[in-house]
């Protein structure tokens, strides 16, 4: 093996080593904040969609009082709205999300594997191949 093809492997060891502790933390953090974003958006929808419900069972307990009238014209306004968390009002922000994001992030490290494999399998710089 000619030294310089050794020392692209060195490298590429020393490199892929070095690379490894710093982005798993990165990917595992990044993974997290989706799932948090994910979830809380989901779990803000729906309980935007229970507020209607509880405006009306609160103004039947006291029919009496002032705030019942305006409760129940609160309750219809809110039941006639929807709230949807959207990134930029591309693609909602909702589980489906996070199983394409899940998808696209298996897909993109499947190949960046595959490209490291090949690189030091062959020992070749990435523009070579």
């Amino acid at each position: 093996m000619p030294p310089s093809e050794s020392c692209s492997n060195s490298v590429a060891a020393a490199l892929a080593q070095l690379l490894l502790p710093i982005t798993l933390p990165w990917l595992v953090k990044e993974i997290i904040l989706i799932i948090l974003i994910t979830s809380s958006c989901t779990r803000c929808e729906k309980e935007f969609n229970i507020i209607p419900q509880l405006l009306r069972r609160q103004s039947n307990v006291n029919p009496d009082i002032p705030l019942s009238d305006a409760l129940l014209w609160f309750a219809a306004e809110a039941g006639a709205r929807t709230v949807k968390f959207t990134a930029c009002g591309i693609f909602p922000i909702n589980y489906e999300f996070f199983v394409i994001y899940i998808g696209f992030f298996a897909t993109n490290m499947a190949i960046l594997i595959q490209a490291l494999v090949r690189f030091l399998i062959d020992g070749k710089v990435l523009d070579d191949l």
